[in-house]
């Protein structure tokens, strides 16, 4: 065996191993990063998509530049609702009852420090099933005069941020809110009746003052002005908002989500599309890596064809000859696939924190399990096939 590692080294050309492993590696880097990032991208999409799951969804129609011209206002009826709810991705659905009637709410005494405050309001209420917070809703009846209401959570914030800052006057926690009360006056056919409200709970998925249906059917009954027609938003319980089905129902009837799900679908399409792209771009590039070391082998080999033909003569077969080849080749091995190795687990760290760092977007700092099959699988390749390379070429000098 020394004897055929002598004459192998000898005629080893340095310049040519080194250059043909050093775009193995790249290539190598590209396509574990490629793979590593792909599985980081997929899992945080999973992850988006498992928290949509069985999620509540808020349904609107689209209103177009031209709507102000019609008269009759776009609401869902009673077909529609039925359309919806035959779709096999939909499990539950309802819709925003709303008010009939002139909503004022007043706030306020400069006594304890709170700005006077008034604003028209509209109540709409929805089945508590579908609320993200815990209510005392069903407590409500109709010989009480303070009225539980559920606040969106951006109104809040609209205060806290823009209002209180802009007109110097006391921010409000959430605490706060919850204990503070305020008058709801009520006008409408003909009549006019005021309510004690107090903020039940703050939502931060639906954007509506919610109140009791109760409450809301009673003082439609009394001050409504007008029967309902039709309902203005449906909110909705699917088990997956991606669904093809689903999402083709809502664009072909131009309805409109508050989870943006088409836009979600579209942007997981272009980033699968992108590192597939890039896996390919990578392959090409291993490929072509893997083509220079079969090569150098085989130039390798033809260089040492009198030795080789000599070797032959005196006794040595092809298989022991051929593992002389190989041990030559076992440094660039390691060198590539060490190198490679260490360069992906220190870029995937670099991007990890990165992102927690500039995006706050938490992924592991170290590869994984999948990613480290693909590098073993990748060296066994380069083994074997060099192997079968060598094999073939020294049979040919037989």
């Amino acid at each position: 065996m020394k004897t055929i590692l002598k004459v192998v080294k000898n005629k080893e050309s340095n310049f040519t191993r080194w250059i043909s492993s050093l775009g193995t590696v790249i290539g190598l880097v590209i396509i574990l990063i490629s793979i590593q990032l792909f599985q980081d991208v997929n899992q945080l999409l999973n992850q988006k998509e498992t928290s949509l799951k069985e999620q509540n969804l808020i349904i609107s129609k689209e209103i177009s530049q031209l709507s102000f011209l019609q008269k009759e206002k776009k609401g869902f009826n009673s077909t529609e609702l039925k359309e919806l709810e035959a779709i096999s991705n939909v499990k539950d659905l309802a819709p925003f009852e709303s008010c009939n009637y002139k909503v004022m709410i007043s706030l306020g005494n400069q006594n304890n420090g709170i700005p006077g405050f008034y604003t028209l309001a509209f109540f709409e209420s929805i089945p508590e099933r579908f609320l993200d917070l815990k209510t005392d809703f069903y407590n409500w009846d109709t010989l009480t005069k303070e009225v539980p209401v559920v606040l969106p959570k951006n109104y809040l914030d609209a205060y806290n941020y823009g209002l209180a800052l802009s007109m110097n006057t006391p921010q409000v926690s959430e605490d706060l809110i919850k204990k503070i009360r305020f008058k709801i006056n009520l006008e409408g056919n003909g009549k006019r009746v005021t309510y004690i409200g107090r903020v039940n709970g703050l939502s931060e998925k639906i954007n509506s003052i919610l109140v009791p249906i109760e409450f809301l059917n009673y003082t439609n009954e009394k001050y409504g002005t007008k029967s309902r027609k039709d309902f203005s938003r449906i909110i909705i319980n699917v088990e997956d908002p991606h669904d093809e089905e689903f999402t083709s129902f809502l664009k072909s009837n131009n309805y409109k989500s508050s989870e943006n799900i088409q836009k979600d679908s579209l942007v997981q399409t272009l980033l699968k599309t992108l590192f597939s792209y890039q896996l390919i771009i990578a392959l090409i590039i291993i490929i072509q890596g893997l083509l220079l070391m079969l090569f150098y082998a085989r130039i390798l080999v033809q260089t040492s064809k009198q030795d080789v033909q000599k070797l032959f003569l005196i006794g040595y077969n092809v298989n022991e000859i051929t593992k002389a080849f190989e041990q030559t080749l076992w440094k660039i091995y390691v060198f590539i696939f060490g190198i490679s190795i260490l360069l992906t687990i220190s870029i995937k760290y670099i991007i990890a924190c990165q992102l927690v760092e500039k995006t706050n977007i938490d992924i592991s700092y170290f590869i994984n399990i999948t990613t480290l099959l693909t590098w073993a699988l990748i060296a066994l390749v380069f083994f074997a096939l060099n192997r079968w390379n060598i094999k073939k070429k020294l049979r040919m000098l037989l």
